[in-house]
């Protein structure tokens, strides 16, 4: 440096001092330069430009958030994660307790009951006593299902022995909702939609693809459903748009349970393989959920189950059956030894033969209407409730006249024993539903004549008739007359069903003439043909 001694000092790469002290710039500086220029920004600490440092901020976040969802995902998955490590203290991982917070599934099942259950049943409300009563098993079997997704998040999954077991309360509220479906009521398109659509929340025991059965679960209840769009949807009334209301809120909630289950059980219910035992767990701990549940559940009891699969192959248990279903499928499994506990009969041994009383219980069977409650548990009544005739639990009585009947009235006869009904005049319909050796005389019917779930019924008609239905019957007995010989007759499960017809001229005798009840079907170019099976002498 100038007026001092010592070595130059130096001033970077290519920068020397002259002998002033001024820098001067050699070649090595010069390349310096062009190779800072080189670099990015970024690398060499300074800030981007504004735009690409917007657009970095936006994905940062975008990934936080991502971030955020996976792990809370994996925490309500996993029982044994950082809630387990710290649980708080009054809720130690040792008392068996599922999550201490909703999981995935759970919440989007709150948010399903908040938007779409409790509309509905502010709708069943409205609409009458009859769907309000049956509204309240809905609403038990929801409960229950919300418990089984907790259960679900904290137990392992269950041998189909315990889930038999597990599954009874519940069982119990899907079959008082069916239960509920009563002919008589003026709402029965309303209630059967309600019957048919309950079948829906089966789907926790349906495997591998619950979404596909909780579709068809909804289509079963749109065809009721659609009937009552049909009949109100050109009625301003408010009990018209209170039934409107009432198909279209349950035709949407079944919609957006089958959506749920695409979305978080798609092939199943997910059950926690690393997770407690049923018996072990205790749902004292679970009261997050505010929409489906109206009391807080009690301590140490297992919670309700799952609903079963369609009623159609899963009835509710029998209180003295054993194991159930189970047990059959497990005697079933034995193959060619399922036989070995029966006996060889001989023709002609009548002594092994059953009682007539076991056969006519077995024919039964799969009408459990005609066999339940006596008629005499309730007082026997004849009255005009607004354009229906009620005719029920009458017994013994062979006076019972229904007169003054118009064209806009129905008669429905229900649950009588050993009567005679006389119908004068011409009617809508007539229906003679779960009644015991009742001879029925009408005059004329418009739309049809309807027999359900008795025996022994004996009808005649005098006039004309549209059509005849017998359904799940046995010895009924059709007695027509010449302007009803043109009527439909349609039957179905039933048996011993015989019409008579008078002859050619009123001169000749009634003829009788059995419906068959076996049929032959044979593949014939491409396709069944069914024919009635005949027997040859």
């Amino acid at each position: 440096p100038p007026g001092g001694g010592g070595a130059p000092r130096s001033l970077g790469p290519g920068i020397r001092p002259d002998e002033y002290g001024r820098r001067v710039h050699g070649p090595r500086f010069t390349a310096h330069f062009r190779a800072l220029h080189a670099i990015p920004l970024a690398v060499r600490g300074r800030a981007a430009p504004s735009v690409s440092k917007a657009r970095m901020d936006d994905r940062f976040a975008k990934l936080l958030t991502r971030l955020e969802t996976v792990t809370q995902r994996l925490e309500s998955l996993d029982p044994s994660g950082p809630s387990a490590k710290t649980p708080p203290p009054q809720r130690p991982h040792s008392s068996g307790g599922g999550p201490s917070m909703p999981s995935a599934s759970a919440a989007a099942y709150d948010a399903l009951v908040d938007a779409k259950l409790q509309p509905w049943l502010r709708y069943a409300e409205a609409v009458g006593p009859d769907t309000h009563k049956q509204a309240a098993h809905v609403a038990k079997a929801f409960r229950a299902q919300r418990k089984m997704l907790d259960v679900a998040a904290a137990c392992r999954k269950p041998s189909q022995d315990a889930l038999q077991r597990v599954i009874a309360d519940t069982s119990a509220a899907i079959s008082a909702t069916q239960t509920a479906v009563d002919r008589r009521s003026k709402d029965f398109n309303c209630l059967n939609a309600v019957g048919e659509g309950i079948a829906a929340l089966g789907w926790v025991v349906v495997e591998p693809a619950p979404a596909p059965y909780v579709e068809e679960m909804r289509n079963a209840a749109d065809f009721y459903n659609n009937k009552v769009l049909m009949e109100f949807r050109n009625d301003s009334s408010s009990g018209a748009k209170a039934r409107v209301g009432f198909a279209t809120a349950w035709k949407e909630l079944l919609v957006e349970l089958g959506d749920f289950v695409k979305e978080h059980h798609r092939t199943g219910l997910t059950w926690n393989p690393r997770g407690v035992n049923v018996a072990d767990y205790k749902s004292g701990s679970h009261s997050h959920h505010k929409g489906s549940s109206s009391s807080a559940p009690s301590k140490g009891a297992p919670p309700p189950p799952p609903p079963p699969p369609p009623r159609s192959t899963s009835p509710p248990p029998e209180p003295s059956g054993g194991a159930g279903m189970s047990a059959v499928f497990s005697e079933l499994n034995k193959g060619s030894a399922v036989t070995s506990g029966l006996r060889h009969v001989k023709k002609g041994d009548k002594g092994l033969a059953p009682p007539p009383a076991s056969k006519h219980a077995s024919a039964h069977a799969p009408t459990p209407k005609a066999s339940s409650a006596p008629s005499s548990s309730k007082p026997a009544r004849k009255a005009l409730e607004g354009k229906k005739w009620l005719v029920e639990y009458f017994k013994n009585d062979n006076a019972i006249v229904v007169d003054k009947a118009s064209i806009k009235e129905t008669v429905y006869v229900y649950r009588c024993e050993n009567c005679t009904v006389q119908v004068k005049g011409k009617v809508n319909q007539i229906t003679v539903d779960g009644c015991k050796r009742v001879s029925i005389v009408f005059d004329s019917v418009m739309a049809g004549f309807e027999v359900v779930n008795s025996s022994g019924t004996k009808a005649q008609a005098l006039g004309s008739v549209g059509t005849i239905s017998v359904d799940k019957c046995e010895g009924t007995q059709l007695i027509m007359s010449e302007a009803s010989l043109h009527a439909d007759v349609i039957s179905a499960k039933s048996s011993e069903l015989n019409i008579i017809v008078p002859g050619k001229t009123p001169a000749d005798d009634y003829k009788e003439h059995p419906i068959p009840e076996q049929f032959v079907s044979k593949f014939v170019k491409g396709k069944y043909v069914t024919t009635a099976l005949e027997h040859a002498a």
